[in-house]
């Protein structure tokens, strides 16, 4: 990866080195604010590519952010659904739980009373009246 980086480079430097040489005519430059004189015109292409690769990094930069943070934001979106799921589900399992406990309790207070009841009857004296 790094030969080709280096390959890569070392064609841009030529195909610039190329320009100046070849486009050595001087023209005048008006920058809005100053004016260059004298410049050259390959120096001239050179620095307009290089500017307008650089924006063209700086945008494709910035719009693979967006993307990213777009994909980040869908699974994360994903994330919450699944995690809401799993706490219905979680709750539905409590309440059932809870219901059980419920009406185990009942029972066991049921046959609580019920024990009562059988040990009063039980004590009650019997007055037979035959």
């Amino acid at each position: 990866m790094h030969i080709i980086l280096i390959i890569l480079l070392v064609l841009a430097f030529a195909y610039s080195l190329a320009l100046v040489v070849l486009n050595n005519q001087a023209i005048s430059v008006n920058l809005l604010f100053s004016d260059v004189a004298n410049m050259s015109l390959g120096l001239v292409l050179v620095a307009t590519i290089f500017l307008g690769v650089l924006i063209g990094i700086l945008l494709a930069l910035l719009l693979f952010r967006v993307f990213q943070n777009k994909w980040e934001i869908s699974r994360l979106k994903k994330e919450i659904n699944t995690i809401q799921s799993q706490l219905t589900d979680a709750n539905i399992k409590l309440a059932q739980q809870a219901e059980e406990i419920r009406q185990a309790q009942q029972k066991q207070a049921d046959v609580v009373v019920l024990a009562e009841t059988t040990s009063v009857n039980n004590t009650t004296p019997h007055n037979p009246s035959f």
